[in-house]
């Protein structure tokens, strides 16, 4: 499955900032990911596409998906299978990664 990337806003308010909509507990393991995607996407401009793991174990004989794990492609990059909470930590390193270049970048260039 392939979870589509929702629509953020970052609000800047005279205390900080927000993002809208917000991260709502409620959501699927999947959505939550698609957030944190988007939002990561909102601040670097990077590509990235959440889907369902892909990883098989055979059990009784019978080759079956794992479930509960998530992978993605960041730009032209596949990587995955991750847990949800793996997933969420290599989401926030990307982010974190892609906004680290992006000011190397911009203070290289003055």
């Amino acid at each position: 499955m392939h979870y589509d990337l929702p629509d953020v806003t970052e609000v800047l308010t005279e205390h900080g900032g927000h993002i809208e909509p917000a991260l709502e507990q409620g959501w699927s393991d999947g959505r939550k990911l698609a957030w944190l995607a988007a939002t990561v996407k909102m601040e670097t401009g990077l590509n990235i596409t959440v889907k369902d793991g892909c990883l098989s174990e055979k059990v009784d004989g019978e080759w079956v998906k794992v479930p509960n794990l998530f992978s993605f492609t960041v730009g032209v990059a596949n990587i995955g299978s991750f847990t949800y909470r793996e997933a969420w930590v290599y989401l926030t390193g990307v982010g974190t990664g892609a906004r680290q270049a992006i000011r190397t970048s911009r203070s290289s260039d003055l």
